[in-house]
């Protein structure tokens, strides 16, 4: 029987172990985080990849300005992110979770 490996064969990392962060939260949060990602940064699923310790900085700079992604943030979801940790995008996507659960009332 085979044996899967998570060494990297070949390279500079030959025999580094990969290990992928988790995605429990990320999963929970997938229709927030599909629209955010689209509305924030013009990403469709599949363009991306995010775990539970992605940050919205890990997506500034490529290709999107930190002033005008922090501006579409408060534009869309009146969130000043400023105020998250490290700009988590669970914490993100909890916070608009809570704005959208205390508006359905």
């Amino acid at each position: 029987m085979h044996k899967t490996r998570n060494n990297i064969g070949t390279g500079p990392f030959k025999e580094k172990r990969i290990e992928l962060a988790p995605t429990i939260r990320v999963k929970q949060l997938q229709e927030i985080s599909k629209e955010f990602i689209y509305r924030v940064f013009d990403l469709e699923p599949g363009q991306y990849l995010i775990s539970d310790e992605s940050s919205v900085f890990d997506f500034i700079g490529m290709g999107e300005p930190e002033a005008r992604a922090l501006r579409k943030i408060k534009k869309y979801y009146g969130i000043n992110i400023s105020e998250i940790k490290n700009g988590l995008l669970t914490e993100i996507f909890s916070r608009i979770q809570k704005l959208d659960t205390n508006t359905d009332d």
